[in-house]
């Protein structure tokens, strides 16, 4: 500022290049902004070397300061030798020093500026080092966890899922002839259960066909019981009218037979009665096996729903 606000204006007005009260204005000018500037600078925060230069400036400063005031008193005064006396032996002395040391402390700022920008790459080189490594950490992190999980999984189902909603759908379908692999030292999985339970099932249902199996048998042979029950009772109920029909001649044949024969005819009636009750108990029994037998079948169709590994076999 000092060179080109103040000296260049010196040369203009020495040079007829700029009227004085120009010149007094620009001069002052300079003046007010390199004030504003030099208090702005000295407001920053400063390293030891600027520091330095600082404290050699402030001495300089006055002097160049004195020098300023002395040119505008030469413009005021509009001394034109004086101003040339002046320009040529005054006034650079006077700024010359102040320039020079502007010059390092461009030089300084220029350093410390270089310096901040080699460290900002250092600490960006350091924090997309850093970043890098935990983004990759975070993959490994979640690699390892996933791999954590689905191992978790897999103990938990026993094996792999297809599988296992294979089997699943296959045992919903009543096909308890499916082969449910497990491994030898697992006693907690989903499939584990699922084998535990097709085994008991299949034991429940074979027990069930047997016993439907047995009670069809039981059924059948009560209604075949039951029916030579009931032919029995009829031919006994047959004979017993034929054997009444005689007793009623042999009463009208004899009178003396007559009390004889009606207690005969009474013996037969109670007889009579009898085979009637037990023809009913026949066929009540004859019935309720055709019920059981019924039932026996339905039993054994829910059962077939069913496919045992005995059935594959």
């Amino acid at each position: 500022m000092y060179a080109v606000n103040i000296v260049d204006v010196a040369h203009e007005v020495r040079n007829k290049g700029m009227s004085w009260q120009d010149g007094i204005n620009s001069v002052e000018a300079a003046q007010q902004t390199i004030q504003t500037r030099w208090d702005a600078y000295l407001n920053t925060e400063l390293v030891d070397a600027e520091k330095k230069l600082v404290d050699e400036l402030k001495p300089l400063l006055k002097t160049a300061d004195k020098a300023t005031a002395e040119l505008v008193q030469i413009f005021s005064a509009q001394e034109q030798q004086q101003l040339d006396n002046f320009v040529l032996n005054q006034l650079y002395p006077s700024i010359e020093p102040v320039s020079e040391r502007f010059t390092q402390l461009v030089d300084v700022q220029l350093a410390v500026a270089e310096d901040v920008y080699n460290i900002s790459n250092i600490n960006y080189a350091r924090a997309r080092a850093l970043n890098v490594g935990l983004i990759i950490c975070s993959l490994l992190i979640s690699v390892l966890l996933g791999f954590i999980i689905s191992r978790s999984l897999l103990l938990q189902l026993g094996a792999e899922p297809n599988y296992t909603s294979d089997v699943i759908y296959r045992i919903a379908r009543g096909d308890l002839s499916v082969e449910v692999n497990t491994n030898p030292k697992d006693q907690g999985s989903i499939l584990f259960a699922i084998r535990q339970m097709v085994v008991r099932l299949s034991e429940i249902i074979g027990d069930v066909r047997s016993t439907a199996d047995s009670l069809s048998s039981a059924s059948e042979e009560l209604s075949a019981t039951a029916q030579s029950l009931s032919q029995a009772s009829t031919q006994q109920a047959a004979s017993i009218e034929e054997t009444s029909a005689a007793m009623e001649e042999i009463s009208a044949a004899s009178d003396e037979q007559t009390m004889g024969a009606s207690q005969i005819t009474t013996a037969i009636s109670q007889i009579s009665i009898a085979t009637q009750q037990n023809s009913s108990s026949a066929e009540e029994l004859y019935s309720t096996a055709e019920e059981l037998t019924g039932q026996a079948v339905q039993l054994q169709q829910m059962m077939e729903f069913f496919k045992l590994r005995s059935q594959v076999a």
